[in-house]
C-alpha cells in the first residue's frame, strides 16, 4: 500500500509528524508532497530538521509571492500536485487542516479520482471571511473520509449530512504534543535579552497586519501593559512592518522560532496573544492562557474558564492578565481525544 501526504505550512508538517512515524513503524509506504506554500526556510525546511523528519519527497515551488491572489496560487498548486500523484499512483491521499494547499490537493484528487481524506475535518468558525472557512467547508464536503479532532467538529460533519463518512479520532495536534513533549521541556532558546517573565505573541492575519493603523493599535495596547512582549515576527507581518519597533520599548521582535523553541516560549510565558487557530489549541495543551485577537473560533473547546479569550480590540486586558497572574490552569484533554489520532487513522485508512 502506498499513501500520500500533501502539505505546504509549518502547522501541516507538524501534523504529519504522527502519521510520519505510524506509517514508518507499520512499513507503509509514504509519499510526502510539499507545495512550497511557506516559501520561507524557517517556516518549512528548517522545521524537518528540527522534527527528526526526512525531506519530503516532492518538494514543490511557487512562481508567484504568497501575498498573490489565492486563485492564482492554488491554480499553480493544482498544475504541481497532480503531476506528482500521477507519478505516484497512491492508493490513499491525506490532506491536512485548511490551507490552500489542501483545497488545492483536494480538488485534484476529486477530478482524477485519487481517494483522499481530511486530517482536521469539521471546524466551524461560522466566519466566511476568513479563507481557511471556505477551505474547510469545500473539502469536507469533496473528501471521501473525513476524521473529526473533537466531537464538536464531528457534530458539525454530521449536522451537515457528512455523517456516512466521517469518523471522531481525535486531534493529531494531540498526538504531536505527546510525542514532543519531554523534548519541548529540553528546548533551549539563544534569543538575546530574553526576559525571565513575557508575554508572548504572534500575528499573521491580513484584518491585524496589513492595515497599518490596524497594527500600530495593536502594538501599543500591548506595549502599554507594563511586561515585556516577545513578538515572534512572522513574515507576512515583517513585509507590512513598516514602522520601527524601538518606539514600543517593552516589545522584543524575534525572527520565527524553532518549533521545538518556540513551544518552550509558549509553554513558559505568562500567556499567549496570537491571531492562529492552531496556537490558541496548542497553547491550552501547555495550560497557558490566551487572548486571540480574532471574533471567533474553529476550536471552541479552549474557551472554558477564560483560558482562552476572543477579543479583536483588546477591550479585556485587565481580565486577561489577571488570569494569567493565576498561573498555568489545569488542562482537560478528553476535549482532544486521547492522544492515539494517528493510530485510529491508520487502522482505518488500511482497512476500508
Amino acid at each position: 500500500m502506498k499513501i500520500a501526504s500533501v502539505i505546504g505550512t509549518r502547522p501541516q508538517v507538524i501534523k504529519l509528524l504522527p502519521i510520519y512515524t505510524e506509517l514508518a513503524v507499520r512499513n507503509i509506504e509514504h509519499v510526502v508532497i510539499d507545495t512550497g506554500q511557506h516559501f520561507d526556510p524557517e517556516l518549512s525546511t528548517d522545521l524537518y530538521i528540527d522534527l527528526g523528519l526526512p525531506l519530503p519527497t516532492y518538494q514543490l515551488s511557487l512562481d508567484s509571492p504568497p501575498d498573490r491572489s489565492s486563485s492564482i496560487q492554488i491554480a499553480q498548486m493544482i498544475t504541481t500536485i497532480k503531476y506528482a500523484l500521477e507519478v505516484e499512483k497512491p492508493d490513499k491521499v491525506i490532506v491536512y487542516g485548511d490551507t490552500n494547499s489542501t483545497l488545492a490537493a483536494s480538488l485534484v484528487c476529486a477530478k482524477e479520482g485519487f481517494n483522499f481524506a481530511h486530517i482536521e475535518a469539521g471546524l466551524r468558525s461560522r466566519d466566511q471571511t476568513m479563507p481557511e472557512e471556505i477551505n474547510r467547508i469545500l473539502v469536507d464536503n469533496l473528501a471521501h473520509t473525513n476524521f473529526a479532532p473533537t466531537l464538536t467538529a464531528d457534530n458539525n460533519l454530521r449536522n451537515e449530512g457528512l455523517q456516512e463518512k466521517s469518523f471522531f479520532v481525535g486531534d493529531i495536534m494531540l498526538d504531536t504534543f505527546l510525542i514532543l513533549r519531554s523534548r519541548i521541556d529540553q528546548a533551549k532558546s539563544e534569543i538575546e535579552n530574553l526576559p525571565s517573565r513575557f508575554y508572548l505573541l504572534t500575528l499573521h492575519r491580513p484584518s491585524n497586519v496589513d492595515d497599518l493603523n490596524r497594527l500600530q493599535y495593536i502594538l501599543g495596547k500591548l506595549n502599554n501593559l507594563g511586561e515585556k512582549i516577545v513578538f515572534s515576527v512572522h513574515p507576512r507581518t515583517k513585509n507590512n512592518l513598516h514602522m520601527n519597533l524601538q518606539y514600543y520599548e517593552n516589545i522584543l521582535a524575534i525572527p520565527p522560532q524553532p518549533y521545538l523553541v518556540f513551544s518552550s516560549l509558549m509553554r513558559n510565558c505568562l500567556g499567549l496573544f496570537t491571531d492562529s487557530g492552531g496556537l490558541q489549541k496548542e497553547a491550552y495543551f501547555h495550560g497557558t492562557p490566551t487572548l486571540t485577537i480574532r471574533n471567533s473560533t474553529e476550536w471552541p473547546e479552549t474557551l472554558s474558564g477564560y483560558t482562552n479569550i476572543l477579543d479583536f480590540n483588546l477591550e479585556s486586558l485587565n481580565i486577561f492578565t489577571e488570569k494569567c497572574a493565576a498561573g498555568k490552569f489545569n488542562v482537560n484533554l478528553e476535549n482532544f481525544g486521547s492522544g492515539i489520532a494517528r493510530m485510529r487513522i491508520i487502522d482505518f485508512l488500511t482497512n476500508s
